[in-house]
């Protein structure tokens, strides 16, 4: 998976609480990926903003891959929720 069908995907799925490549301002019970020197992290931050559940990856493509399906599982607990 690249970036464009990350977003495509993202858009067409109605995914949230993420952050794309941006640690700079982080938020509460967000999903995040982020390219940490020559590897690449997928992340969940708690509900202290804190970084938990830190995965690293040799290429970007599998990092997207893990990215999305995690989104994809937080967004199927959200609806559990409801």
């Amino acid at each position: 998976m690249n970036m464009e069908e990350v977003k495509e995907t993202i858009k067409k799925e109605n995914l949230s609480n993420y952050s794309l490549f941006n640690q700079d301002n982080p938020k509460e019970n967000e999903l995040g990926i982020a390219k940490d020197n020559n590897s690449w992290k997928v992340y969940a931050r708690n509900e202290r903003a804190t970084e938990e559940g830190v995965h690293f990856f040799d290429n970007e493509n599998d990092a997207l891959d893990s990215f999305v399906k995690r989104l994809r599982a937080n967004k199927t607990l959200d609806d559990l929720k409801r």
